[in-house]
């Protein structure tokens, strides 16, 4: 898992000599988001949840941060610290893309994902319980929004502020369940409630990679 935070933390660098060692340009966060990509689905094929989460949200923070750096959006918060500048970039390119999020969740692969996940039984009876024990307001008012527009009028009726919505609150729903795998940990339970959480989890976070990656 260390391995795993010190790779999040190098998408972060920006490079400022003309032949960097160790670093990685800007530019080059495409490719390095589509190997994550792959990387987290064959764990996901294999059944190996968390890995597949956290090589999925890896690709997110370098497809996210490419997006930021294209749009010029990336030095206005490159000086600040790793996580900040990580919650930025990808609520920067999630609601940028939003309009292409939403049409992943009206696809056919993506109403799937987002039913498997509505449909999930909650531990101790907590229908927005996401990952762990302790209660998280701002993840549970994320979920519980999301729920919501995935209802199956609201699908059909989404406004133009509803898309933003959705791509906002995933963006924090990914952040924060990643934060809670990082510092909660969970690595322990590749069985329980928390891995049939990212089964489901992990196939809406691949489908928003996918659309956020530069082709």
């Amino acid at each position: 898992m260390f391995a795993r935070q010190q790779v999040s933390r190098e998408v972060f660098r920006v490079s400022r000599s003309p032949q960097p060692r160790n670093e990685m340009r800007l530019g080059e966060r495409s490719d390095f988001a589509r190997e994550w990509l792959k990387d987290a689905q064959i764990h996901q094929e294999n059944q190996k949840v968390f890995s597949a989460f956290f090589s999925g949200y890896i690709a997110l923070v370098a497809a996210a941060t490419q997006i930021a750096a294209d749009e010029g959006a990336f030095r206005q918060y490159a000086n600040q610290s790793d996580e900040h500048l990580e919650r930025e970039a990808i609520e920067f390119a999630m609601n940028a893309y939003a309009v292409s999020i939403d049409e992943f969740v009206k696809s056919a692969e993506g109403a799937n994902a987002v039913l498997m996940l509505r449909r999930r039984e909650a531990p101790e009876g907590e229908v927005f319980k996401m990952i762990g024990s302790v209660s998280d307001p701002e993840l549970t008012k994320a979920a519980s929004r999301l729920y919501s527009l995935w209802s199956q009028l609201a699908a059909s009726t989404k406004s133009d502020e509803d898309v933003t919505s959705q791509a906002l609150n995933l963006a924090t729903v990914f952040r924060k369940v990643r934060n809670r795998l990082f510092h909660g940990g969970k690595m322990n339970d590749p069985q329980g409630t928390d891995a049939d959480l990212l089964e489901r989890l992990n196939r809406i976070l691949f489908g928003v990679v996918e659309k956020l990656i530069i082709h």
